[in-house]
């Protein structure tokens, strides 16, 4: 397991790399319903194993995350190749699924969900936003390269990084591009907010502060 797992109302949902996605109490009562046991599991679409890298997002009574991916290990250390390219929503409830959404690639990034609408890269070089109800597109943008980043959205705008090197701004409503700012490196780091300032890495060794 590599994937960060979140934490609602005494229970940890988390993917792993037998390709299942898990739900488990935390307590140590018991007596008590949230009793560390397994609550349920989904298994994602086959091949299985897939290993689940993307970590969750809890958004009211829903989770979202990527589906499993395969690891090959060569000379060059390991890679991510396509096996399950869905994006998923559960129940928190009881882990049934309300919907899934194929992308063209491998999902690494993590999903963020702000209102009705939801933000992930994916290893096909798109930025998508997606209906969180419905699992609809509503729109796609692309890069140049694989997206690793997972995407920051403030004030009606979506920041995510590229491995073409390039951070990217874009219109949460519509998906155009409203600025890229360009490093000597691949952008995998996923940026951050504050007080009008965006901050993220670079694989150029450097961290970046740019201006909103």
């Amino acid at each position: 397991m590599t994937a960060t797992p979140a934490y609602y109302n005494g229970r940890i949902y988390f993917g792993s790399w037998d390709g299942y996605f898990y739900c488990h109490g935390t307590s140590l009562n018991i007596n008590d319903e949230n009793y560390y046991t397994e609550k349920w599991k989904y298994p994602t679409d086959p091949p299985l194993p897939g290993r689940i890298l993307s970590s969750p997002t809890i958004a009211g009574d829903k989770v979202y995350f990527g589906g499993g991916n395969n690891l090959e290990e060569d000379s060059g250390g390991a890679s991510v190749t396509d096996g399950d390219t869905n994006i998923y929503c559960l129940n928190l409830s009881d882990g049934t699924e309300v919907w899934k959404y194929a992308t063209g690639g491998a999902i690494v990034s993590k999903v963020a969900v702000v209102g009705d609408k939801l933000y992930v890269g994916s290893l096909d070089g798109k930025v998508y936003c997606l209906d969180a109800n419905a699992g609809t597109e509503i729109w796609t943008f692309a890069t140049d390269d694989e997206v690793y980043s997972s995407p920051f959205v403030s004030n009606g705008k979506v920041y995510i990084g590229s491995n073409d090197n390039y951070l990217y701004c874009l219109d949460a409503g519509t998906g155009e591009e409203i600025w890229s700012f360009k490093t000597r490196g691949e952008v995998i780091s996923s940026p951050k907010i504050d007080s009008g300032k965006i901050y993220f890495g670079s694989l150029d060794g450097e961290i970046y502060c740019v201006e909103e």
